[in-house]
């Protein structure tokens, strides 16, 4: 595995999770109670989760000046 399939993954999971956003936006608007609401808070943080798995290979790849390994190089290096 290398890392353009982790991106990939985390793009896709967080496509889902706005889809997901939008339905529960939806469902809000069609019929509002503690349930819609409920799942509209919990599909938001669902997004920002996901947007963050997005956003970390970008900014841990590099530290200190030097490439930071991801998990699969590492698991690869450790033999599994």
């Amino acid at each position: 595995m290398s890392d353009r399939y982790y991106r990939l993954g985390s793009w896709l999971f967080s496509f889902g999770s706005v889809l997901l956003t939008i339905d529960a936006g939806i469902a809000i608007a069609s019929s509002p109670g503690p349930r819609a609401w409920l799942y509209f808070i919990g599909s938001i943080a669902f997004a920002i989760g996901s947007l963050l798995f997005v956003l970390a290979p970008q900014s841990t790849q590099v530290r200190a000046g030097k490439r930071q390994r991801s998990a699969f190089e590492e698991r690869d290096r450790l033999g599994f």
